[in-house]
């Protein structure tokens, strides 16, 4: 992982050259590595938190650019189309990002998890956007490893249904089915407001409105697709699949 040579073939297959080479390994250090670590060591963690939030804006830009007609909910829909575990995780893949990762022994059987390839993803996102302080190369990083279908993916015949795209990541990742719930329903009878949280292993993750019972649980499905990390951060240790390692090297995000 210190090898010069190795991140400088990184570099020059994303096409930027960082400046601070000490930004570009911390974009790989698994939050495992903090155990008995030396002070000041960082995971991509924070790295992922900057990632997050530029991959969220530059795809929202270029939607609102392609799709110039599309209110607020359709663009939604299309960005989670396009931007998710399974599809950062793909991005990560093209890249070969699974062979940079630093790892403890003992989490090394976590390094083509899709939840972990994501992160990184967006880490490297975050860490060029960090040491370049613009978006050109952020763009660039995108367009050529997430974005490059953006055509073939919005054009599909694939009709967007939250809820099946939730049932079937809950299903791969716990082995269990989300269940919606309703918590009330308010208002006269030609304009009830029902409200559904959904559960998955009993954990909540989420409650949305509507005007039906169906609407309001398609948009709670929304709502937690739009952070998919959510079902891996916020439900129990034990349940996540592939990560049962010691409970002393859990993702220090809680």
């Amino acid at each position: 992982m210190d090898n010069e040579k190795v991140f400088q073939n990184l570099c020059n297959q994303i096409g930027y050259q960082f400046r601070d080479k000490y930004l570009l390994r911390q974009a790989f250090v698994h939050p495992s590595c903090l155990v008995n670590s030396p002070k000041g060591v960082q995971s991509y963690q924070r790295l992922e938190f900057v990632g997050d939030a530029v991959i969220e804006l530059l795809v929202s830009e270029r939607l609102y650019e392609l799709f110039p007609e599309a209110q607020e909910g359709a663009l939604t829909n299309y960005r989670c189309q396009l931007v998710n575990n399974q599809r950062l995780a793909d991005a990560a893949r093209r890249l070969h990002l699974g062979r940079y990762i630093l790892f403890t022994k003992m989490a090394t059987q976590l390094r083509d998890d899709d939840h972990v390839l994501a992160c990184v993803f967006e880490a490297l996102a975050g860490a060029v956007f960090i040491d370049c302080g613009g978006w050109l190369p952020v763009r660039h990083l995108l367009g050529e490893y997430l974005l490059f279908d953006i055509e073939q993916v919005m054009t599909g015949n694939r009709q967007f249904d939250p809820k099946s795209w939730l049932q079937t990541l809950a299903q791969d990742i716990f082995h269990q089915s989300p269940v919606y719930e309703l918590v009330s329903t308010k208002g006269p009878d030609h304009d009830r407001i029902h409200t559904v949280k959904v559960l998955i292993a009993g954990v909540s993750l989420g409650q949305a409105q509507g005007q039906s019972r169906k609407e309001a649980e398609k948009s709670v499905a929304l709502q937690v697709l739009n952070d998919t990390k959510d079902l891996t951060s916020n439900l129990p240790f034990s349940l996540l699949r592939r990560r049962d390692i010691s409970s002393e090297l859990e993702f220090r995000r809680r």
